[in-house]
């Protein structure tokens, strides 16, 4: 933060607020506030107050292992801190709007670092009023606000690292790292990119390397610790039961866009009737990646063509859903029905062609919002590849803003909804302002 605020930030804290305040009006309004994944979390951080038990299902019922490991515990934690006090999940949609509000006054104050100029504070607040999901999510009970503060977090030290040459920056991007991956499991295997880029750092920067060796192995000696705990517990090695279900549902996914819904969620379920029928978590678990291994291997070129696909659109990714959501236009049954899947944008112009647009604009009352966001998601973009390409920037800064955008997009792959670029959507908003100062500032001068 800023060591002392002077009158532009007040002006851009306080529109932040206030827009922040709208959306949790609107949530108290809507009542929306629920994600497929919070009863889960909501269940976990009861089981932890009441049995300090780190299981995200209903212990009326026979305990299963897939429970126990499915959702990491932080983001239960942080829900039961708020229940330790009062059981209302209005208080945990405060406290992550105040989160929300952190990390972007965060980036911005990061942005200094690398030259950007107050007077961009309108381009700045309008992209990131722009992207709806940033609010969305600060207000349904849901992770991913959580987890974009440690990512923020880890992309501010790195800044911090290479300009100033301190290492305790390098200390806190893997207490960053450890944090983030304890809300959710996609950033746990970035340690060994975290490994290696600190030794390529120490190379660079001349810092002993077994200093960089000790704060890189860190993450890594964590998660072991933490996989062996939930050996402990269900007989398998592993960071979450979520890897083995994702492997499958992206096969899902791609079969649903070849074969239709109907096709593709019979498959599905049959697949994990086959699943679930072995005795042992750890067969079931081995079983289901198993599977999705061979039929990758299998459909290797068609489906790395339709994982690119999805991870090239998720940069201009609007979130009609999560919009429908909000609003109550849609619920969460609809969504996870077969109808929304074949009812929903991407099918209709596949199944119809761009021909029925215009029907699909009427018949869905969220489309101008929609259109709205998908064109200033199309201006993000090219400011971006603006601050990608601009010299002006050190190499080493648009290189590790690459790896983060790649590693989050091709991990997400097919399932390239917002929520899920939400982690790093604020840094790729942040160097697109640069990447438009930069280009206004070079224009000037030549002018």
């Amino acid at each position: 933060m800023p060591a002392k605020l002077k009158k532009k930030d007040y002006f851009f804290l306080t529109a932040l607020i206030i827009v922040h305040a709208l959306f949790y009006i609107m949530a108290l309004h809507f009542k929306k506030i629920y994600s497929g994944d919070a009863p889960e979390y909501i269940q976990e951080a009861l089981n932890i107050k009441d049995h300090f038990f780190f299981y995200c299902g209903n212990m009326g019922l026979p305990i299963r292992e897939e429970y126990m490991t499915l959702r990491p515990p932080l983001y239960p934690l942080f829900i039961m801190f708020v229940y330790l006090f009062a059981i209302n999940n209005w208080i945990v949609l405060l406290l992550q709007s105040v989160l929300s509000v952190t990390n972007i006054f965060f980036i911005r104050d990061t942005l200094f670092r690398l030259g950007y100029n107050k007077k961009y504070d309108w381009l700045l607040l309008l992209l990131v009023i722009a992207y709806p999901s940033q609010f969305l999510f600060s207000n349904c009970i849901a992770s991913d606000i959580l987890f974009q503060s440690f990512v923020v977090i880890y992309f501010r030290h790195f800044v911090l690292m290479v300009y100033d040459k301190n290492w305790k920056h390098a200390l806190w991007m893997s207490i960053a790292l450890v944090l983030g991956a304890m809300v959710r499991p996609i950033f746990y295997p970035f340690v060994a990119v975290h490994f290696v880029g600190l030794f390529i750092m120490a190379y660079l920067q001349k810092v002993n390397l077994s200093k960089a060796a000790g704060i890189g192995l860190l993450p890594i000696l964590v998660i072991l610790v933490y996989n062996t705990w939930n050996y402990e517990r269900t007989g398998k090695f592993h960071f979450s039961s979520i890897e083995a279900i994702n492997a499958n549902y992206n096969i899902w996914e791609y079969n649903n866009s070849k074969l239709g819904a109907i096709k593709g969620t019979e498959m599905y379920n049959e697949l994990k009737v086959k699943i679930a029928a072995k005795p042992s978590y750890k067969e079931r678990y081995n079983t289901s990646v198993k599977i999705a291994r061979q039929f990758i291997k299998q459909h290797f070129v068609s489906y790395s063509l339709f994982h690119l696909k999805h991870v090239g659109r998720i940069f201009i990714e609007p979130g009609k859903a999560e919009i429908d959501f909000y609003f109550g236009w849609l619920s969460l049954t609809y969504l996870s029905s077969a109808e929304s899947v074949n009812k929903g944008f991407y099918a209709t112009m596949r199944e119809r062609g761009w021909s029925s647009i215009g029907n699909y604009i009427v018949t869905h009352p969220s489309m101008p919002m929609v259109i709205i966001v998908f064109m200033f998601n199309c201006i993000r973009l090219a400011g971006f590849i603006m601050f990608i390409c601009s010299k002006r920037f050190l190499l080493l800064i648009r290189l590790f803003v690459l790896l983060l955008m790649a590693y989050f997009t091709i991990t997400v792959g097919p399932v390239s909804n917002t929520r899920y670029f939400l982690p790093v959507s604020l840094i790729m908003i942040a160097c697109s302002v640069l990447g438009f100062q930069a280009f206004y500032e070079k224009r000037k001068r030549i002018a």
